[in-house]
């Protein structure tokens, strides 16, 4: 069991969190394919559930709650599929490309996050928001729906999409097999 500490000097479990606990016997029973569909699937589903009732807080807290208890999973793939390009650039170009695959990764979260604040006040922009006011108005109020509801649906599915073509992971063990056999030939030269 591995004890942490947070930042303010308290223990804090590890072995208690949500992320660990939920991950492994998914990830180990549904591969990576299969737990990136699980997690994009997932979170669709519920963001799709709130927009029959997309004023109703209640509802917007629990399917969000459980809307990120399913992607999980994903965020624990972050390092395997680092591994996988890792593999998959030393079988295709003989080079590992280590760091320049974690750049990578690092610069699409940026932009990532730079697209996601530019569309956030794209849609704020489109329902006229006016922080002043005392109350939203119609407009602001879709505004507010269309990218804490309606967005994240479009969104997932496109990822759930992309991902469909994602093949890494059946060619893996050929992809290794390869990779093995290269160095062993470097070796014996």
């Amino acid at each position: 069991m591995a004890i942490h500490f947070r930042p303010n000097g308290t223990k804090w479990d590890a072995a208690l969190s949500p992320r660990p606990t939920l991950s492994k016997p998914i990830i180990g029973k549904l591969g990576v394919t299969k737990t990136v569909s699980f997690g994009c699937l997932g979170a669709a589903f519920f963001a799709g559930i709130r927009c029959f009732a997309p004023a109703n807080f209640t509802l917007y807290a629990v399917t969000a709650l459980f809307g990120s208890f399913v992607q999980i999973p994903l965020m624990c793939l972050y390092g395997v599929l680092l591994a996988m390009a890792v593999d998959y650039n030393e079988w295709k170009y003989d080079k590992k490309l280590v760091a320049m695959s974690s750049g990578a990764i690092g610069f699409g979260n940026k932009v990532g996050c730079g697209i996601g604040s530019l569309v956030l006040s794209l849609f704020l922009v489109l329902g006229s928001y006016d922080a002043t006011l005392a109350a939203a108005t119609p407009s602001m109020r879709y505004s507010i729906y269309a990218f804490s509801n309606y967005f994240p649906v479009v969104i997932n599915l496109i990822m759930f999409l992309l991902f469909r073509g994602f093949d890494l992971e059946k060619k893996l063990p050929q992809i290794h097999a390869e990779i093995e056999a290269r160095r062993a030939g470097q070796q014996t030269e």
